[in-house]
């Protein structure tokens, strides 16, 4: 099994998503190989791998004129007509959704958060079909870190989770191995409360939301089981 990592991260300091590449060595099967390759440098491979999970990034999902994002999306609608395995995190989800409007011409909306978010979010699951939160029902806190996202869904996409403040916190395509995520399993809480701390200190006080907490909140079964079934799923889709 391969697994591409796509880091869209924008800051020196997370180039390399090392979280997401943990977890899904954690969880893949042995022999499993994670890659990691980076689209705003024009890094991406030929030809497709097993799974692709889509990292996080600064950039705007409303920002269209930077080079890197046409090929971006182009490489992953081939992707999705290959029909591989695709998560995407934050930025990943929110480009999905946007790369699936363009190929089914339903319309959509990906907006400014009116309530931004920031630090530890109680996640509900709207729909236990989703594959990629199976194990996940009912509740869960997970960090959470943005300024943007996706107001409405385009068809097929379904919405399955949602956080107080933000209606579209997972999505999943009915037929395809396609899922959306808006919060950040991978991120651990010493990291989370760091990143809230320094947030707190810079003087930003807008969406932050229970900071210091992450201990106490978080559970080490939730990212692993996303991320478990992430590979059970690329796994699947992978035997012959």
């Amino acid at each position: 099994m391969n697994i591409l990592v796509i880091d869209n991260r924008r800051q020196v300091q997370f180039f390399g998503a090392r979280s997401i590449v943990a977890d899904l060595i954690a969880s893949a099967p042995f022999g499993a190989q994670v890659v990691v390759r980076r689209a705003p440098d024009h890094d991406l491979p030929k030809n497709f791998p097993d799974g692709i999970v889509i990292s996080g990034s600064a950039t705007s999902c409303l920002e269209t004129g930077e080079a890197w994002i046409p090929e971006h999306e182009d490489y992953l609608s081939r992707a999705i007509d290959a029909r591989v395995p695709i998560l995407g995190i934050c930025y990943g989800h929110q480009i999905l959704a946007r790369i699936i409007a363009k190929k089914t011409g339903f319309p959509y909306h990906l907006r400014k958060s009116p309530a931004p978010e920031f630090g530890w979010a109680k996640i509900h699951v709207s729909d236990s079909g989703c594959p990629i939160l199976e194990g996940l029902s009912g509740t869960f806190y997970s960090y959470v870190a943005h300024f943007e996202e996706i107001e409405t869904l385009p068809a097929p996409l379904i919405n399955a989770a949602h956080s107080k403040d933000c209606a579209i916190q997972a999505f999943y395509h009915p037929d395809l191995p396609i899922f959306g995520i808006q919060f950040h399993p991978e991120t651990k809480p010493h990291m989370g409360d760091e990143l809230v701390s320094q947030k707190v200190t810079s003087g930003q006080t807008l969406g932050i939301l229970n900071p210091g907490k992450g201990s106490a909140l978080y559970h080490e079964s939730t990212h692993q089981t996303l991320f478990g079934n992430f590979c059970r799923i690329v796994a699947q889709s992978h035997s012959p």
